[in-house]
C-alpha cells in the first residue's frame, strides 16, 4: 500500500530526504559529538510526519474526509522520534556527553512543534501515575484529548503495521536504525515510553546550567533544521550549492577602486587599521571564538571586517574543513542596501558568475527585501516562484547573509517558527555585528551569554564592530583585532576632526532654533539630530521661518519615522547627492540618521544622548577629513514644562549619567572619544538592571519558550529587540498613482482571496511596496480614517488632512516619546 505525505508525494520518500536534508543542515557542526548530532537529525527527519501513516490522515489528504483532529500527526511523531532516539543512544558504546542523555526530549519537542512554535515542555508532559488510570481521569482535559486520539491512532497503526513497516524500511535507507520490532514495541508501550519523558524531564530539571543551557541551542538546532528542511521538501525547493568565495576578494576591490585615492591621514589611518586586522586574522589561534574591531567611525569597518570574515572563511575550510557562512547583522534597516551593494560590488569585482548566481552568493534580508532568489541555471533560465524564493531567503541559504539584529538575535532568543527556520545557519558561522552599542542595555548580558553559548556548543566565530565599544564581553574573553589597547587608543588619538562642545542649560525647540538662525552660515551644511518625532518637526519648521525671515532659503530635508521608508530612502540619496554636489544643507532629523548612513556634513548639532550615539553623530561631521575642522554641538532640550526630552528616550539613569561626564567635559575632541566611551559605558555596566536578562536565560535553560496561561513567569518569548508601541496604528499612506495601485491590489487579491495560499502569493509580490508605505503613529492621530481595514487607509483624497509630504504624518502636540 503506498502512503503520501503530501498530494502526490510518496510519505517514505518524504521522511528519507527529510532526514538526509537535515543532516546537510547541521553538516557545519564541529568539533566532537558531530555523528552524534547527525544522527539525531536523521532520526527527527525519519520520524517527525510518522503520524501520517495513520488512516485517519490518509483519508483526510487523499479523500478530504475528516475524523474529528484523529488525523492530527505531530504529538504521535513526537513519540516515535523520541523512543527510537532513547533506543539507538543505549546502542551507543561510549558514555554520552550529558546533554545529549537528554536528547529523546528534545527530539520529542521539535518534532511536536514542527507546526507550531516553541512553548513550554511541560505542558506537554503527564506524571506516570496520571497515565495508570484509562480513562486518564487525573490528566489535563486538553491533554487528555490529545492522549485518547493517539489511543486511537496507535490501534491504527498497528492493525496496519506490515505495511507500515515496509514503507518504514524503504525510508530509513540509507540510515539503517529501524528495525519492525520497534514498531510493535512501541504501538504496545507508548504510555511508558511517555511517561518517561516526564521522568527524564525531571533530571533535566535538575541538570547543571551549562548542561541544560547546550540543551537549548541544540533544541534550536534540531528545530530549525527539521522546519528548514521540511518546508523546502514539501515545496519541491532543495538547498542551493554551496559557493568558494575568495579570501582576497577586498584586496582586488580595493586595488581597482582606491587606487587614486590620495594617502590623507584617514586613507592612511583606513589601510593601516587594515592591514592590522588582517595580520591578526591569519595569525590568531583558531581556539579563539570571540573578536572585536573597535576603529573610528569612517575608518573603514565595513570593508575591513569583510575582508577579516572572507580570509577566516578560508582558514577553516583549510584547517577544520568546512566552510563557514558569514552572517553581517546591522541594527536598521536604512543602512542595509548599502552595505550590500558594497558587499556585492566586492564580490562582483572577483566572481565572473557573480551576476549569475548573485543570491547563492550574497543575500540581504529584512522585513522591506525583495522576496527574490536570484540564481540562474537551477531551473533551465526560469526564475524561482515567489514562495520558492522566500524559502530560500527565510532560511539563508547564501554564503553571505546581510541582516538585521532583529533578524538574528530573534533567531537565537527566539521562539516563532518562522524565525527560528534558519537557526541553524548560524551553526559554524562567522557572525559580524555591526555598531553593537545600539542593542538596549539591559539586554547586554543576555546577548554576551547567547554569542558565548553559539560560539562555545557550535563553533561559531563572533566579530563585534563599533566605534565606541560597548562592555558586551567581559574583560579577556574578546580579542582585539586591530591590536592592544594602547594601540586602538592611538588610532583614536591620530584623528582631529571635530571639536565637540557641550551646552548643558536648557532650551526650549525655539530657543535652540533662534540661536541656530544667529549662527547660521550659509557657507556650511548642517545636521541637527533631535530625540523625538515632535521636537523635530517643531525645530524644522521653526528653522525654515526664522532663515526665511532673513532672507536665506537654503536647501531643507526632514528625516524621521514619521515619514514614509520610501520617501526616507529618497530623501538620504537627495541629501547625499546635494552634499556631492557642493550644495550646503541644513538637514533636520531624528536618530534615524546616526548609524551607518555615510553623509558628511560641516556642522552637527545633537540633543543631549548617551556618549556614544553624540560619537555616532559626530561620525557625520567631516567624517572624511576633508573639511576644516568639524563642530558638533550638544544641547539640552527641554519641553514647555522643564523637563528633559532626552529622558524620555534613554530614562532618567542613563541621562543623569550623561549630564554628569559632560560636567567635566564641556568640550573635548575627536581625541577624547575612546576615554570618554569607557567611563561612559563603565558607568552604565554598574548602574543597569541585570534582572530581565537573568529572567530570559532561566527560561532558556528551562526550555520555557512561551506560555499564554503563565504570565508571572518570564519566557523566552519575553525578549523583544524592538518593544511594540502601544496604542500605535499602523497606516497605508497613498502618495501617488502607485501606491493606489498597490493598494486596490492589496484589496482585491490579498483581503478577498479566500484561497491561502493564493492570498499568500499575492502579497509576497507587493510586499515590499507595501511595507515601503507604511508609517506607524499614535491611534488618536489617524481618528477619521476607516478602522474596517487593516492596515489603515489614508487615501489620496484626503491625504492634505492628515499627512505633509514634506515632514509626514500630522501631529498636534501629543507627547509622542518616539525617537526615530
Amino acid at each position: 500500500m503506498e502512503f503520501y505525505s503530501h498530494p502526490g508525494k510518496p510519505l517514505d520518500l518524504h521522511l528519507r530526504e527529510v532526514a538526509m536534508e537535515m543532516q546537510q543542515c547541521l553538516q557545519d557542526i564541529p568539533g566532537p559529538g558531530r555523528d552524534v548530532l547527525h544522527m539525531l537529525a536523521a532520526v527527527t527527519g525519519f520520524t517527525h510526519d510518522f503520524g501520517k501513516y495513520t488512516t485517519f490522515f490518509q483519508r483526510y489528504l487523499l479523500e478530504k474526509v475528516r475524523d474529528g483532529d484523529k488525523h492530527h500527526h505531530a504529538f504521535i511523531s513526537g513519540l516515535w522520534g523520541s523512543y527510537l532516539v532513547t533506543t539507538l543512544l543505549k546502542k551507543e558504546e561510549t558514555t554520552l556527553e550529558a546533554t545529549l542523555a537528554f536528547a529523546p526530549l528534545l527530539c520529542f519537542m521539535a518534532i511536536t512543534r514542527h507546526h507550531a512554535n516553541l512553548d513550554n515542555l511541560e505542558r506537554h508532559l503527564v506524571r506516570p501515575g496520571d497515565l495508570e488510570e484509562p480513562e486518564l481521569t487525573e490528566v489535563q482535559p486538553s491533554l487528555r484529548y490529545k492522549l485518547q486520539l493517539v489511543e486511537e491512532q496507535v490501534a491504527d497503526l498497528f492493525a496496519r503495521r506490515e505495511d507500515i513497516i515496509t514503507s518504514l524500511v524503504n525510508a530509513q535507507e540509507p540510515f539503517n536504525f529501524f528495525s519492525p520490532d520497534l514498531l510493535e514495541t512501541f504501538c504496545s508501550s507508548w504510555r511508558g515510553i511517555y511517561a518517561q519523558l516526564y521522568r527524564l524531564h525531571r533530571r533535566f530539571k535538575q541538570a547543571d546550567g551549562f548542561t541544560r543551557r547546550k540543551a537549548y541551542f541544540l533544541l534550536l538546532a534540531l528545530y530549525s533544521a527539521l522546519i528548514d528542511a521540511d518546508k523546502r521538501e514539501a515545496g519541491g525547493v532543495g538547498a542551493v550549492p554551496r559557493c568558494w568565495l575568495p579570501p582576497g576578494a577586498v584586496d582586488s576591490f580595493k586595488e581597482k577602486k582606491f587606487a587614486a585615492s590620495s594617502s590623507d591621514d584617514i586613507n592612511s589611518l583606513r589601510e593601516e587599521i587594515y592591514q592590522k586586522v588582517t595580520n591578526t586574522i591569519t595569525r590568531v589561534s583558531l581556539d579563539q571564538h570571540l573578536f572585536t574591531l573597535t576603529a573610528p567611525t569612517g575608518a573603514g569597518k565595513t570593508l575591513t571586517s569583510l575582508s577579516a570574515a572572507l580570509r577566516l572563511r578560508e582558514r577553516l575550510h583549510r584547517e577544520k574543513g568546512y566552510s563557514a557562512r558569514i552572517i553581517y547583522a546591522l541594527s536598521f534597516t536604512n543602512i542595509i542596501d548599502q552595505t550590500f551593494t558594497v558587499f556585492g560590488d566586492v564580490l562582483r569585482a572577483s566572481l565572473k558568475d557573480f551576476a549569475a548566481k548573485e543570491s547563492s552568493y550574497l543575500l540581504k534580508h529584512h522585513y522591506l527585501a525583495d522576496t527574490i532568489y536570484k540564481l540562474e541555471g537551477e531551473k533551465a533560465g526560469e526564475e524561482f516562484s515567489l514562495e520558492e524564493s522566500l524559502l530560500l531567503i527565510e532560511s539563508w541559504q547564501s554564503e553571505i547573509i546581510v541582516t538585521t539584529f532583529v533578524q538574528l538575535l530573534h533567531s537565537l532568543i527566539g521562539f516563532q517558527n518562522r524565525m527560528l527556520k534558519k537557526s541553524n545557519k548560524l551553526l559554524g558561522s562567522i557572525v559580524i555585528m555591526d555598531e553593537v552599542q545600539n542593542i538596549p542595555v539591559e539586554y547586554w548580558e543576555l546577548v554576551r551569554e547567547v554569542l558565548k553559548g553559539l560560539a562555545e556548543y557550535f563553533g561559531a566565530y563572533i566579530i563585534l564592530m563599533t566605534a565606541t565599544k560597548p562592555l558586551l564581553f567581559k574583560y579577556g574573553e574578546a580579542r582585539e583585532l586591530v591590536g592592544d589597547e594602547e594601540l586602538v587608543r592611538k588610532f583614536f588619538n591620530r584623528l582631529n576632526r571635530v571639536q565637540v562642545q557641550v551646552d548643558l542649560r536648557p532650551k526650549r525647540v525655539v530657543e535652540v532654533a533662534t540661536e541656530f538662525a544667529r549662527q547660521y552660515d550659509p557657507s556650511r551644511s548642517y545636521l541637527l539630530i533631535v530625540n523625538t518625532i515632535n521636537s523635530s518637526l517643531e525645530l524644522y519648521q521653526c528653522i525654515k521661518q526664522f532663515l526665511r525671515e532673513q532672507g536665506y532659503r537654503p536647501l531643507m530635508f526632514y528625516l524621521s519615522t514619521n515619514v514614509v521608508p520610501l520617501e526616507r530612502k529618497k530623501r538620504v540619496e537627495e541629501i547625499n547627492q546635494a552634499l556631492s554636489s557642493g550644495h550646503k544643507p541644513v538637514v533636520v532629523s531624528t536618530q534615524v540618521v546616526e548609524a551607518g548612513v555615510d553623509l558628511d556634513f560641516d556642522i552637527v548639532w545633537r540633543d543631549l544622548s548617551p556618549v556614544d550615539s553624540i560619537i555616532q553623530a559626530a561620525g557625520r561631521c567631516n567624517r572624511h577629513g576633508h573639511k576644516r575642522g568639524g563642530l558638533v554641538c550638544v544641547l539640552h532640550l527641554v519641553d514647555e514644562e522643564g523637563h528633559t526630552l532626552a529622558n524620555r528616550v534613554y530614562g532618567a539613569i542613563h541621562c543623569h549619567v550623561i549630564r554628569k561626564i559632560f560636567e567635566q567635559y564641556s568640550e573635548f575632541t575627536e581625541k577624547d572619544f575612546f576615554d570618554l566611551v569607557e567611563e561612559f559605558f563603565r558607568i552604565v555596566e554598574e548602574k543597569k538592571s541585570k534582572d530581565e536578562a537573568a529572567k530570559i536565560i532561566a527560561a532558556m535553560e528551562d526550555l520555557y519558550f512561551s506560555d499564554l496561561n503563565n504570565e508571572s513567569r518570564i519566557a523566552v518569548s519575553e525578549f523583544k529587540l524592538i518593544q511594540e508601541l502601544p496604542s500605535y496604528v499602523d497606516v497605508f499612506v497613498e502618495l501617488d498613482e502607485r501606491a493606489r495601485e498597490i493598494w486596490q491590489f492589496y484589496q482585491e487579491f490579498v483581503l478577498k482571496e479566500k484561497d491561502l495560499l493564493r492570498r499568500r502569493h499575492n502579497f509576497l509580490s507587493i510586499k515590499r511596496d507595501f511595507y515601503e508605505r507604511i508609517v506607524s503613529v499614535p491611534a488618536k492621530l489617524a481618528l477619521g480614517l476607516d478602522s474596517a481595514t487593516r492596515p489603515l487607509y489614508l487615501s489620496c483624497d484626503i491625504l492634505e488632512q492628515y499627512y505633509e509630504r514634506e515632514t509626514g504624518f500630522r501631529r498636534q502636540r501629543d507627547d509622542d516619546p518616539i525617537i526615530l
